[in-house]
């Protein structure tokens, strides 16, 4: 199963998570994090500035522009966290499993 499914096309909604490591959330004060995704092995988005919504509890959005949709099938993506002392991937040890379904009109 999808950890995200959106349709060809669309923009909405927003990717919104949490940002967790083995303890649980990462509190993200004082961090950058970007958002990547590739879709049959192209990157679709690099490296695209997330709004950190609590840093204190680790949530972060990424808005959808309409070039991110126009192409369908499964799609794997990561988050990124820089602090000046180091930089983490999230989730650790996976990639995020989305689904773009077909838009049938």
């Amino acid at each position: 199963m999808a950890d995200f499914t959106i349709a060809q096309g669309d923009t909405l909604p927003a990717v919104a998570a949490t940002l967790n490591d083995a303890n649980g959330p990462v509190n993200l004060t004082g961090a950058t994090v970007t958002f990547s995704l590739t879709l049959g092995g192209v990157a679709v988005i690099a490296d695209r500035a997330c709004t950190i919504t609590d840093a204190a509890t680790g949530q972060v959005s990424v808005a959808w522009q309409p070039a991110d949709t126009a192409g369908y099938g499964n799609a794997f993506a990561q988050f990124h966290a820089v602090w000046t002392n180091g930089r983490q991937t999230f989730p650790n040890g996976r990639m995020l499993d989305f689904t773009i379904t077909p838009a049938l009109s």
